[in-house]
């Protein structure tokens, strides 16, 4: 390999060398192909970029991530995978360099033509994971009109080896999270069947989350809510099977027991045996009160009661103008102020909203 003296060409290494363990220590994948989009321009000078990975099921190329003039809206595109320069790399697992792609007949212009773009010259090469490949990395139209060279290739083969593990172990987990997110609802779903309140649960995961975001947690905690949110009555499974006598109350608990052993939901169980507590200490299994209350359950719990009080009064279809303030009034010092506080600036929000939607009328 030959990557020529000076800055650049330091600078270049220096890079590349620096960013090999950042993008492995990456978990999240659309942050992953941003992040080596963008070091894939720097590196090799170009005016566009895109990452197309395989769908095999299909044998097509997609865009899964680009930067440039047409990035965005190329994203929603894909193409048989023998086709254009992108497929003769992923067919022949070498890289190309083309800078005249108008005299090149591997060049399949329907894509340009798509998101109105004109690609001038390109350098293309594979991304490999052991003996697979994961697809492609494109760089297009080097700044100044100028030529890509050899030197560009090798860069660009080096960035995308590092890729290669990066993209294959963020792949497997984002198909992990969605399996357990599916697992999820079906123990949402089976909890909701036992307890027979169809659609409750998702109604308090969509309106905890809000409240969440109004408190700018952080993501970590957001992402606590929402799982704890959508299985928080997993305990009526094990109430069902084990005909425990005076269960209602046990429900938090059995929940909590259910799910510690799964890895995947550390820190759920605690939010779960929680969410029947309360601010004032008038809550169970255990009678904690304030600050002792994980604050995931307490907004939780905010969320349930709320939605628990409205579902009552549709079920009688007695509908109560007042309902909003009867329900900040019923909760007396039974929730913590800060998150009644977020939630009543939401409502506030959505009530300006309505207004001034029905004076547009």
């Amino acid at each position: 390999m030959k990557f020529g003296n000076g800055d650049k060409a330091i600078d270049n290494l220096t890079l590349l060398c620096s960013q090999g363990q950042e993008l492995s220590s990456m978990d999240d994948l659309d942050t992953l192909l941003e992040r080596l989009l963008d070091i894939a321009l720097q590196i090799c000078e170009g005016g566009a970029s895109s990452v197309l990975l395989v769908d095999r099921q299909n044998h097509e190329l997609f865009f899964r991530a680009a930067r440039g003039k047409s990035g965005e809206s190329i994203t929603r595109l894909r193409f048989d995978a023998n086709r254009g320069i992108a497929g003769w790399v992923l067919e022949n697992r070498e890289p190309a360099v083309v800078n005249d792609v108008s005299s090149d007949s591997r060049h399949y212009g329907y894509i340009d033509e798509q998101v109105d773009f004109k690609t001038r010259n390109l350098i293309c090469v594979p991304v490999l994971w052991k003996d697979m490949v994961l697809g492609v990395i494109e760089v297009l139209n080097k700044k100044n009109r100028k030529a890509f060279t050899e030197q560009d290739r090798e860069y660009l083969s080096i960035l995308a080896n590092q890729a290669g593990a990066a993209i294959h172990i963020t792949t497997m987990m984002e198909n992990l999270h969605n399996f357990f997110i599916n697992m999820l609802e079906i123990f949402m779903v089976a909890s909701e069947t036992l307890s027979n309140n169809q659609g409750h649960t998702v109604r308090v995961a969509r309106l905890a989350t809000k409240i969440a975001r109004e408190l700018e947690v952080p993501d970590e905690v957001y992402r606590r809510i929402y799982y704890a949110s959508l299985i928080h009555e997993i305990g009526h499974i094990r109430l069902a099977r084990e005909q425990i006598v005076g269960g209602e109350r046990h429900i938090p608990t059995l929940g909590s027991e259910t799910i510690r052993p799964i890895k995947m939901l550390k820190g759920i169980p605690e939010i779960i045996e929680a969410y029947r507590e309360r601010w004032d200490g008038t809550g169970y299994p255990k009678g904690l009160q304030g600050e002792q209350i994980p604050l995931e359950a307490r907004i939780i719990a905010l969320a349930k009661d709320y939605e628990e009080m409205r579902e009552e009064e549709a079920y009688r279809k007695q509908f109560d103008p007042y309902f909003q303030d009867n329900f900040f009034k019923s909760i007396n010092q039974s929730h913590d102020p800060r998150v009644v506080e977020a939630f009543k600036k939401i409502r506030r929000r959505e009530r300006e909203k309505q207004t001034a939607s029905l004076q547009k009328v």
